[in-house]
């Protein structure tokens, strides 16, 4: 039986759907689809669902919303529709039309961090002071050798990321070579929490090649989360946040693909005049970075290892140049880098996928899990901290010493590396 009115069903916005020519080249390009082998878990499945549903042709049961919802919307289908399906923009309409009618994920902790970052910095800090006091809690170890964190609190805990100190970041980091320009620093809500390392690298790697670097401390939560989620006025609230923190500089640089690829369509997103430029003036860091004559004087210190490169669904689909991270990697001198196997398909990060489909994210990030066992890395490059925190969560049941970071972490520790030996020298 329907959950809903059937008279409320005519407003859910379908037009797009019927774009579809139900040709299936995007089934095998679909993540989920791989896994259950399930026509209801493809792209062509999921518009028929959704046609179906706006025509009044299927009701909205549990098993209808089970399929929208379980989509990670990594966009590759787009990349082999003939048609042009907007795919991603059609599924976010719908998870928005299903969270009005109160049909969308409903997990407590899935609801609580999205009101957190809602709520903005301070609310975030605060977030990560309690997730802080959790995991330096004796009592986390206990309640782990007891076995009593089971179900939904045993994933709950295994996927929390380990929170380091908040960085506060300055509102101003002073170019350390000749200055070139200015460049706005999007620093993102939870890699302040959670990969502090990345930020302070970026602004190592920003300031040596001659740009001040600008932090607006009006800057929220791209929005990225709360769109995916349905949670759509909340992601216009934080998107028109965002493009009045940024106003006033020519040259936002982010260093989170996933943020970067919202922060990227803020113009279509807000459809406003105020927003339609800031997806020309946004850049990835590794593309900003990639682009730049390097000074002589910017020297790497060699690092002799194993890198693979895990390309986000958000740097691979929407960013595009990743391979630009390859180019950025293979700077370091004696470090050997070469491509995750399967970077083609979603590991299963999807920013809350982790916390609303558990089973089906560990299911996707396996593959990823046994390349790395396979090829045993010293290092996994990602852009993108979601993707970061989801396969470091599955790799501690390897026994595997790769470190995931992100590039501008080891291009900054070589070039520290390097000028700590020059120092060295000269002195």
């Amino acid at each position: 039986m329907s959950r809903i009115d059937p008279k409320r069903v005519a407003r859910f916005p379908h037009a797009e759907a019927d774009q579809c020519v139900a040709c299936g080249l995007c089934l095998p390009l679909c993540p989920t689809y791989r896994v259950t082998k399930d026509e209801n878990d493809s792209p062509r499945g999921r518009i028929a669902l959704i046609r179906a549903l706006a025509k009044r042709q299927l009701d909205a049961d549990d098993a209808l919303i089970s399929y929208l919802n379980r989509c990670t919307l990594c966009r590759a289908c787009e990349s082999g529709c003939p048609a042009a399906v907007g795919f991603e923009a059609l599924m976010n309409r719908a998870r928005t039309w299903l969270q009005q009618e109160e049909l969308g994920p409903s997990s407590v902790v899935h609801t609580y961090l999205l009101n957190t970052l809602k709520g903005g910095h301070e609310q975030t800090r605060r977030f990560g002071q309690i997730a802080r006091a959790y995991q330096r809690n004796p009592l986390r170890r206990a309640l782990r050798g007891s076995g009593l964190l089971r179900g939904t609190l045993g994933q709950m805990d295994q996927q929390l990321p380990e929170f380091s100190e908040t960085l506060e970041m300055q509102r101003l980091y002073p170019a350390t070579g000749n200055k070139r320009g200015d460049v706005a620093f999007f620093h993102g809500c939870l890699q302040n929490q959670t990969d502090t390392e990345t930020l302070s690298s970026s602004v190592t790697l920003l300031t040596a090649l001659g740009f001040d670097v600008h932090v607006p401390p009006q800057q929220v939560c791209c929005g990225g989360l709360h769109l995916h989620s349905g949670k759509r006025e909340d992601a216009l609230d934080l998107g028109r946040k965002n493009v009045l923190a940024f106003h006033e500089f020519d040259a936002v640089i982010g260093a989170a693909s996933g943020c970067g690829a919202v922060l990227k369509d803020y113009g279509t997103m807000l459809g406003d005049h105020d927003a339609s430029g800031f997806g020309s003036k946004y850049c990835d860091i590794n593309s900003f970075i990639a682009g730049l004559d390097w000074p002589d004087d910017i020297e790497l210190a060699p690092l002799s290892g194993l890198a693979l490169v895990h390309e986000p669904c958000s740097h691979r689909n929407q960013l595009g140049q990743t391979d630009l991270v390859y180019q950025l990697a293979r700077r370091i001198p004696s470090l050997r880098v070469e491509a995750l196997p399967e970077n083609q398909f979603c590991c299963g990060g999807a920013g809350t996928y982790a916390l609303t489909e558990p089973d089906l994210a560990r299911q996707l990030r396996e593959p990823k899990l046994q390349a790395i066992a396979q090829s045993r890395p010293d290092y996994l490059i990602t852009t993108n901290i979601g993707c970061a925190l989801h396969l470091k969560a599955g790799l501690g049941d390897y026994d595997v010493d790769t470190e995931i970071v992100h590039p501008m972490t080891l291009l900054a520790r070589q070039l520290e590396q390097a000028r700590q030996t020059q120092a060295a020298t000269c002195a």
